[in-house]
């Protein structure tokens, strides 16, 4: 099962590295002014965060061959049996908790910094 994990981890980081590239890109489209970048930041990574646990509580749901990670699998570790199945799904389910998890904090660490932002009276360079 280390093998599972192991590709589960590198989807949903590829997966989470991607929505990170296009929230970065957004907030870059704000440069102008930083308050309102990392707001923006926090609320999308926040959605991201959402999306996440929405897909971890939907996971047993899901046939796990429509998954990536079960594409990524070798033809020995896709067992096909219900026990090896039901593990698949936990320990994805786990790797999107824990993904889930770690953009929360990014995102609140990013709402407490657009807070000190406003608060130290940054600006837009604009007005």
């Amino acid at each position: 099962m280390d093998k599972v994990a192991e590709i589960a981890f590198m989807c949903t980081s590829r997966a989470v590295s991607f929505g990170a590239l296009a929230i970065g890109c957004i907030m870059f489209s704000f440069s102008f002014d930083p308050v309102v970048a990392m707001r923006a930041g926090a609320i999308l990574t926040l959605a991201m965060s959402a999306i996440l646990l929405v897909k971890a509580a939907t996971v047993t749901r899901q046939k796990v061959s429509h998954t990536e990670a079960w594409i990524y699998l070798d033809k020995e570790a896709r067992r096909m049996d219900e026990a090896a199945k039901d593990a698949f799904r936990r320990i994805l389910s786990l790797c999107y908790l824990k993904f889930a998890q770690g953009t929360l904090y990014v995102a609140c660490a990013m709402f407490v910094l657009s807070m000190l932002l406003w608060l130290a009276g940054i600006r837009s360079t604009y007005g």
